[in-house]
């Protein structure tokens, strides 16, 4: 019984030591007494459930559309970039894109315009092969160079010229082309395609040449002498009317237009300047006269234009050669006879002192015999 009791007691002084105790804890700052302090461990957990706590609600999802209207409210709202800007930013975009795009552009027409391994460009290869589609397609680019020359220093328009391509020559004239452009030889177009004989491309060329352009020297000759030698007359009578100067003599030999056209018997030629004011007795470097080529020649059709408009039958070269002395030497009957016909027999004797009659006739009796006691001489004083 005392054992129970006792138990009882301890038990009742037990709690009321907690009450105490609790009550101690729970009581207000203010009583006057020392607060007792927090574990370490408890502050701790506190510490981190608070922090949990936080980043819990930032990451959780926002709240409904009410309570965003108010958060809203709160804090600045982000201002929303105006038309006016969007437009300038779009505007800047597509200008980089359209320079992006052009500068490609140019790089690929840049390759395309690059001579080739044959030293050929775009233009050049239309040219050659007579493609005047592709050509028109070319001109039509905008970093495309009319003039640009190929590694030889010659522009679409000198192979144009030179092969005779009417199409081409147009398209490029119309295209600003420079048609008295020269290239490593000092050759022109004009004189390329006359030196080639193509007399329509000589017309085209020359439609829009000044006077001193048609009159330049090319290799020598102008392009006047070079209608002559390739006996274009239509070509010549062309440049005779454009302001061509006739009296011009070739280098280094001296020639002129008329003497080079009774060389080669272009009679056309030598009628057409002839009527262009040509001097009919005008001389080379050698003293020999238009007269004295056609009796070499045997070009009688031009050796009666020539003596109709006042050739001298009677003037001798430098070596004293005469063009009755030149027909003769060279067996030419037709010039002959002629050059007889206009008062050529009245000349003095040859230097072996026999008549220019006799030489011929001897010539052309015994054409390999000599004379006995004296070499072969031939008409006109020349020994052969």
């Amino acid at each position: 019984m005392k054992k129970k009791a006792s138990q009882r007691g301890s038990l009742r002084l037990t709690s009321d030591k907690a009450e105490r105790l609790r009550a101690f804890r729970e009581a207000p700052a203010d009583d006057g007494r020392r607060p007792r302090p927090e574990p370490a461990h408890v502050v701790l957990a506190r510490a981190q459930a608070a922090e949990a706590e936080r980043l819990r609600r930032a990451r959780a999802p926002k709240a409904e559309a009410s309570s965003r209207a108010l958060t809203v409210k709160d804090e600045p709202a982000k201002e929303e970039p105006s038309q006016a800007l969007v437009a300038i930013d779009n505007e800047a975009k597509a200008r980089r894109e359209a320079e992006r795009k052009e500068e490609r552009r140019k790089k690929k027409e840049r390759e395309l315009f690059a001579p080739d391994a044959k030293g050929e460009t775009a233009l050049h290869r239309a040219v050659l092969a007579g493609d005047s589609t592709e050509l028109r397609r070319l001109l039509g680019l905008p970093s495309c160079r009319v003039d640009c020359p190929n590694f030889y220093g010659d522009a679409a328009i000198h192979a144009a010229a030179q092969l005779g391509h009417i199409e081409s020559l147009t398209i490029l004239r119309d295209a600003n082309a420079q048609t008295d452009r020269r290239n490593r030889h000092g050759l022109t177009p004009l004189c390329l395609a006359a030196s080639k004989g193509h007399s329509q491309a000589v017309v085209i060329i020359a439609h829009n040449l000044t006077k001193r352009a048609i009159n330049a020297y090319c290799g020598g000759y102008t392009a006047l002498h070079w209608c002559c030698v390739t006996g274009i007359d239509a070509a010549c009578g062309f440049l005779a009317k454009k302001g061509a100067d006739a009296s011009l003599r070739a280098e280094p030999d001296g020639e002129t237009c008329l003497y080079k056209a009774a060389t080669y018997s272009h009679t056309p030629c030598v009628d057409i300047l002839l009527d262009a004011g040509c001097d009919a007795n005008a001389t080379n470097s050698d003293g020999a006269t238009a007269l004295l080529a056609c009796a070499a020649s045997g070009d009688y059709a031009s050796l009666d234009l020539l003596i109709a408009r006042g050739g001298d039958v009677h003037k001798a070269d430098l070596s004293g050669r005469t063009p009755l002395g030149v027909a003769a030497q060279k067996g030419n009957l037709s010039c002959v006879s002629r050059l007889a016909a206009a008062g050529a027999f009245s000349s003095s004797t040859t230097p072996a002192g026999d008549t220019l009659v006799d030489r011929f006739l001897y010539k052309l009796s015994f054409p390999f015999a000599k004379k006995e006691g004296s070499e072969d001489v031939a008409p006109g004083g020349c020994t052969g």
